[in-house]
């Protein structure tokens, strides 16, 4: 065999998989499934904030400054509650 024939042969093996058909054919399903997924949630990400999903986001915002401004304000021996 020729090292150009003995580089297509080789070639040839890491491109067909030994195995069942069955579990080459599952394996290359999950493979396509997978690369949907992934296309799908790149898309997901473009859609731009609802009126309710900025809502919610600027009230997060506002929930975290108060937060912020008891923990700064409260001692640290007599809690929240104390």
């Amino acid at each position: 065999m020729s090292p150009e024939e003995r580089a297509e042969y080789d070639r040839w093996q890491r491109s067909h998989k030994p195995g069942a058909p069955a579990k080459r054919a599952a394996a290359r399903a999950e493979r396509e499934a997978n690369a949907r997924f992934r296309e799908s949630a790149q898309r997901s990400d473009a859609r731009p904030p609802t009126a309710e999903g900025q809502a919610i986001a600027a009230r997060i915002a506002e929930l975290e400054d108060e937060r912020t401004r008891l923990v700064r304000t409260t001692p640290d021996d007599e809690g929240v509650f104390g």
